[in-house]
């Protein structure tokens, strides 16, 4: 059929038949793209965090895709409060999420988080050699030691303590006797878990670590709380929300009345 002069030739592009949302930014990989997927779909957005806040976490993954340790800060963990609701953010989204099941993800990742959400996932296990020094970086433990003062500043309680007793005993710390007094035994357990998760040692908590210690032990803790036969179990259970001591940080729990 002679041209006519309106046929035109189509070529198709590599992309074609895939939905925009197949299609990965140029230099993201598809194990990258998956996880920032995966998070994004598991952060909860944390109130009143000020636009063009943003933190960067270290983490990494076994090789069923669950996380190894706690998630490190690559910048001052005690910056803002904005910069610890994004902590905790993508704390939550990687304990909560996990184990993730693409493909091939063991190795060392950093995510960016803003207030909109997650940024960026990096694969620092596949860098270049002359790029390890930031990977050695990235997997540094940043975060302050935790003091007397900054437990004082929780306001903890009896009760309080008791629940950080019976969560570090969970999670095979063993506080001794989970009566809501910190002695020796449960200033040893503080420790050991401290040293296992890569947090500076010193037997005492911050915000941060108690926000750690929460996410990491409970799928236990609400076990625990289900079977547990005791006076609890015929109280009210009541949603109850504070923020922890001049941080600012909004904590929620199920209590007993």
């Amino acid at each position: 059929m002679p041209d006519t002069g309106n046929s035109r030739t189509v070529t198709k592009s590599p992309g074609d038949g895939k939905s925009p949302e197949d299609l990965e930014p140029t230099g993201v990989s598809e194990i990258e793209g998956k996880l920032k997927t995966a998070l994004g779909e598991c952060f909860d957005y944390p109130e009143k965090v000020s636009p063009d806040t943003e933190v960067t976490l270290a983490f990494t993954l076994d090789e069923q895709g669950e996380l190894v340790g706690i998630p490190q800060l690559t910048d001052d963990p005690d910056k803002t409060p904005d910069v610890r609701r994004l902590y905790l953010g993508g704390l939550l989204a990687l304990e909560n999420c996990a184990p993730f099941t693409v493909g091939g993800t063991r190795g060392t990742f950093r995510a960016t988080i803003a207030d909109t959400g997650i940024d960026s996932v990096k694969d620092l296990s596949k860098a270049e050699p002359e790029q390890k020094p930031s990977v050695q970086v990235a997997k540094r433990v940043v975060h302050s030691t935790a003091s007397q003062a900054s437990e004082d500043a929780l306001s903890l309680d009896r009760s309080a303590r008791v629940e950080i007793q019976r969560r570090l005993k969970l999670l095979d710390f063993d506080p001794g006797g989970v009566d809501g007094v910190f002695g020796k035994n449960s200033r040893n357990a503080i420790t050991s878990w401290q040293e296992d998760k890569g947090f500076p040692v010193s037997g005492h908590l911050n915000a941060i670590q108690l926000l750690a210690l929460n996410a990491q032990s409970q799928a236990k803790y609400d076990a625990y709380q289900s079977t547990n036969p005791g006076a609890e179990e015929r109280k009210t259970r009541v949603r109850v929300c504070r923020r922890i001591g001049v941080l600012g940080i909004k904590v929620c729990k199920d209590e007993y009345r």
